[in-house]
This record gives C-alpha cells, structure tokens and sequence, in this order.
C-alpha cells in the first residue's frame, strides 16, 4: 500500500493547495474580487484581473517596467508610506467608455497620451476599486491590512513619478483587467509599499489563505464510481441487446472493485460485499 503523501487523491489535490505558505495568492483573489465588485457596481459589467507579475522591487525597478502611456496616481496609505497605482491607455479608454455611454464611434481604442479628463472621468473607478481592495483583505484573517489611501494628482510622465516615491522595496502586482467579458480593458499595476506586508502576517495562529484553502478543498464533494469490470463487445451484438438479455463477467471480477474518479484514476481498490440491506465495497488498498 502506498503512503498517504504518495496516492493517487492525493496527488490530485496537492497541486491545488501546494505554494500557498504566504499570502500571495489570498492577496491576488482579493484584488480580483475588488475589480469584479467594483465594475459590478458602478457601471453593471462583468469584469476581472488577470494577474502576470508579484514582485518585490525597488522604485526604479519597476517605474522602468510601467505601461505607457499611463496614468499614475501617487497614493499615501496611512502609516505604511506612499504607493502608486497605474493604468494604461487603453484602460482608461475602457473606464471612460463606460463612465460616459459614449457611442463606439467617439471611443478611442488605441494607446494615446492621457489627459486631465481622462483622470478625471477614471478616478472614481479606481478610488471605489482601491477601497474595494481592503474591504476584501478585511474579510480574510491572516492576511495584510490596506489603510485607507488618498489619490495625490495623477502624473503622465514615469520619471516625474520615481520623485513622488519613498526608497525601499515595494510590492508589485502587475496585471491585465478584462471590462465586459473582454471586450474592453487595459493593464493595471498597484505598488504597495514593503511595510505592507510584514514578516509574520498571513502564518500563526491565524487560519490564513493556505489554510482555508486546503480546508475548502477537503470539504469538496467528490464522486466515485465502482467498476466491477469491463467487457469487450462487437458492435452487432451491443446493437442486438434487448432486456433480459444477460452478460457475463469473470467470477474474479466479483471479488475485485476499483473505486475511480471522473477521469478514470482509480484511488481505491475494494472487494465487493453487503452491510446489512445494503450492497458495499470494503477499501483493500489506497493506490
């Protein structure tokens, strides 16, 4: 028999809950929820964020990297210092679109240069998300807490940016939001200061995202089938079965069940028997 680490269910499930020891991915679902909760309410669309990058980097770092042309929004988030958030052209074509219910003629859809109109018509948006984002990081323990953040004026030009910016190192998260079933949409980069999340938070006594997972996971239904065996048939005869008609099977087969999940990866093997009024499997072996 193989060791519990080592079979087949759990191999299934281990992919799932693997990697989870921070608070990485409970930071990214929060953040995705945040832009699905904020779409939803302002402007009735569907909406999400594809998350391609979560970096710790310093401010030149990841300035060098930003989307242009963009808009950047200083932000001071309580005690942790200042952060930034950021979003390309063709979001904020997608944002004013929206804010607007211009006509498609009027819309632009290619990279441009933003204006102070666009800043104007895309910051509700972005203040209702960044709220959004810490009221979710509030619903889950363990996890880091967001300050309350106050937008300073946007810039347009990155190297003007790097001057608003503290030293130090700062968490990055680089991602592509879809408005509309991706109909409409743009990238979205939010740099938090390093103070925001500090040694220790997401781990101890806290369930933390690692462990809600996995205890989600475990609570999940699963179904099985029991195959007793398996017959081989010609065509012509599986097309002449009528009821009443008997197939026979090895008297092995009676002894022997393999317990499968939907794919066909066997996870148990069993003999076939009865408890009380009731047909039943006994588990011989965890493959």
């Amino acid at each position: 028999m193989t060791s519990d680490k080592d079979n087949a269910l759990a191999k299934m499930i281990r992919p799932a809950s693997a990697g989870l020891g921070d608070d990485v991915p409970g930071l990214i679902a929060c953040l995705d929820a945040a832009i699905s909760r904020t779409a939803r309410e302002r402007f009735d669309v569907a909406a999400g964020i594809d998350v391609t990058g979560f970096e710790t980097l310093g401010p030149a770092e990841f300035i060098a990297r930003l989307p242009g042309p963009a808009i950047h929004w200083p932000l001071r988030i309580g005690d942790i210092g200042i952060g930034l958030l950021v979003i390309d052209s063709l979001m904020i074509n997608g944002l004013v679109e929206l804010a607007t219910g211009a006509p498609d003629k009027l819309v632009f859809r290619d990279k441009r240069q933003p204006t102070e109109i666009d800043a104007a018509l895309s910051l509700p948006f972005c203040k209702d998300f960044l709220a959004t984002f810490a009221s979710e990081l509030a619903l889950q323990p363990g996890l880091p807490q967001l300050p309350e953040a106050e937008f300073d004026d946007p810039e347009t030009d990155p190297p003007r940016v790097e001057l608003c910016l503290e030293k130090g190192v700062y968490d990055v998260i680089t991602g592509h939001v879809s408005l509309q079933e991706g109909l409409r949409g743009g990238a979205l980069v939010l740099a938090l200061p390093g103070r925001f999340r500090r040694p220790g938070e997401g781990s101890g006594a806290a369930p933390g995202w690692a462990r809600a997972l996995e205890q989600n996971i475990l609570a999940a239904p699963l179904s099985l089938r029991a195959d007793i065996d398996r017959l081989s048939l010609t065509i012509t005869r599986l097309l002449s079965l009528k009821p009443g008609d008997v197939l026979p099977i090895s008297p092995e087969s009676l002894s022997a069940v393999t317990l499968c999940a939907g794919d066909g990866t066997i996870l148990l093997r069993g003999q076939l028997g009865q408890k009380g009024a009731h047909k039943a499997v006994a588990v011989t072996e965890i493959t």
